[in-house]
């Protein structure tokens, strides 16, 4: 008698646990877009892989400040505590015209869209873990 409801609760676990991973799969996916597709319709504030090239590197006060293009729209972004391998590898890419991708958050700052960085994928790699 109990083999029987222990059976049930496991394919009842086992049924809600594959559900649940589902639905936050579906919720906190990252979706690739480029940057005139992030500028050009009403999308929501979430977490998006953009491809682009560099443009302007500044950094100020351990604060990474550049701009992604594509071949229409530039968006700003912001980077966090780089290294200074990234910073040196993110300058190699803007001299070489080369694309690179950012897994970032898109918000408004002020009313003006911007990316805030988490990593920064170039042609060999990832750049920075943290």
């Amino acid at each position: 008698m109990f083999d029987a409801y222990f059976r049930k609760l496991i394919v009842f676990t086992c049924v809600f646990g594959i559900l649940g991973l589902l639905i936050i799969t579906y919720y906190f996916e990252t979706v690739e877009v480029s940057v005139s597709d992030l500028l050009s319709i009403n999308i929501k504030e979430s977490v998006y892989i953009v491809t682009g090239e560099v443009k302007s590197i500044e950094i100020k006060s351990n604060t990474l400040f550049f701009s992604l293009c594509d071949l229409s729209n530039c968006i700003s972004a912001v980077y966090f505590n780089p290294s200074s391998a990234t910073v040196v590898q993110l300058k190699g890419a803007q001299s070489s015209n080369s694309l690179v991708k950012v897994k970032a958050r898109f918000e408004r700052y002020y009313g003006t869209p911007e990316l805030v960085v988490y990593k920064i994928y170039f042609d060999t790699g990832v750049a920075d873990y943290s």
